[in-house]
Parts: structure tokens; C-alpha cells; sequence
């Protein structure tokens, strides 16, 4: 077998790997979870019709997507159908619809790193022991999640952050961006694979990791 298949397939690629995917998993399932829910409380249906307001992640993973995010680090799920038509204000309904995904990604950040806090509180110096890999995991659950949420927050389309353009730009100058999604979402993915994203992604990371550091305060770790 060559030499770089013998180093795929060890021990620790294999840990990595499955990691990667639950890590994936969760937070893509929490996010679309999100969509689906804030939809059917704004009087869409659709999303539950279909089954996807689930925490069942087998339902919003999508087969290629999840398969990128193991090889190259960057994936996708199945979006969340949305019926405007079914809302009241579909301007308004359609911008928390959209943001829901990424504020539910922040939350759970925060709810992932009390915990963590709560077991370098309950288990001090013994987290140097069996517990490092379970913290390791739970701080790395709560930057990719933060990492998603800005990430979607990008008023660039497709992302959930291009709705907020709705507020921003004329309805006709709106729909004539929309025209070219698949053009703009090729550049992000340039922009990714080049690393030219790395730095204000990371910051902003950062920054609000800081942020809810700084909220849970009360939990010394």
C-alpha cells in the first residue's frame, strides 16, 4: 500500500475524520434546524411537511456536501424549501428566516462553551488526563459553530446574509445580484481555497469567541 494511503488511513486520521463529521453534523443540523423552525412559527409550513424541522441530521445532510467537508473542509447541507407566499410579511419573514440559521449557531456556541467551562470547573486538573480529548472536541464544536455563522452572515448570495440586502438595496437592483449567485458563490469559493479569507474569518472567530468568553464570565476555566 503506498506510503499515503498508510497515513490515511491511521488511528489518528480516523479520530480526525469522525470528529470532523460530528462536528458537521451538529452544527449543520442545528442550523437548518433553525430555518425550518422559524419558518413554521412565521406560518410556513413547508419545511415541517417535508420532515425538516428534525434534530434527525440524516435529515438536512446532503450526500456531496458532507462528503466536501471531509476532503476539502468546506460543505454544505440541503437548504431549507421556503414558501413566501405562506407569510405575512415575506420581506421581514424572510430576513429572520435567514439570519435564524447563524443566530443558532452562536447560541449553541455559547451553550458549548459553558460546558466545557463546567467540566475544567468540576474536573480541574484531572481534564489532563481522559477528559482533554472531550474538551478538545467541545472548543473546536464552538469555533467551527461561530466560524458558520459569520461565514453565512456575508451579505453575498447564496449565503443567509444576502437577504439582509433586501433592507439595503432597491427591489429591482436586489434581483439583478440574485442573477448571478452561482457566479459570486464560485469567487467565495476561490476566495476560500486562496487563504484570502483566512485572516478576517479567523478575527472575526476571535473576536467573538472573546465575546462570549466575556458573557460567561461567571463559569471560571
Amino acid at each position: 500500500m503506498p506510503s499515503i494511503f498508510q497515513n490515511m488511513f491511521t488511528q489518528e486520521w480516523i479520530y480526525q475524520l469522525i470528529v470532523s463529521f460530528l462536528i458537521f453534523s451538529i452544527s449543520l443540523t442545528v442550523h437548518e434546524y433553525a430555518h425550518a423552525f422559524v419558518a413554521d412559527r412565521l406560518g410556513d409550513p413547508t419545511a415541517r411537511y417535508m420532515g425538516r424541522l428534525t434534530f434527525n441530521p440524516f435529515a438536512h445532510l446532503d450526500i456531496l456536501g458532507t462528503i466536501a467537508i471531509l476532503i476539502i473542509g468546506v460543505g454544505w447541507a440541503k437548504p431549507v424549501p421556503v414558501n413566501s407566499r405562506n407569510l405575512q410579511n415575506p420581506k421581514r419573514d424572510m430576513i429572520l428566516i435567514s439570519i435564524a440559521g447563524p443566530v443558532a449557531n452562536v447560541l449553541l456556541s455559547l451553550v458549548v462553551m459553558i460546558l466545557y467551562k463546567l467540566l475544567s470547573v468540576l474536573y480541574g486538573v484531572t481534564l489532563i488526563g481522559a477528559l482533554v480529548p472531550v474538551v478538545w472536541v467541545l472548543v473546536t464544536l464552538t469555533l467551527r459553530n461561530i466560524t458558520l455563522a459569520i461565514f453565512n452572515l456575508l451579505p453575498i448570495p447564496p449565503l443567509d446574509g444576502s437577504r439582509l440586502l433586501t433592507w439595503l438595496l432597491p427591489g429591482k437592483a436586489y434581483y439583478a445580484l440574485m442573477r448571478y449567485e452561482q457566479v459570486i458563490m464560485i469567487a467565495v469559493m476561490l476566495l476560500i481555497f486562496s487563504g484570502l479569507l483566512d485572516w478576517p474569518l479567523t478575527y472575526l472567530t476571535n473576536t467573538i469567541f472573546k465575546l462570549l468568553d466575556l458573557l460567561t464570565f461567571f463559569i471560571p476555566a
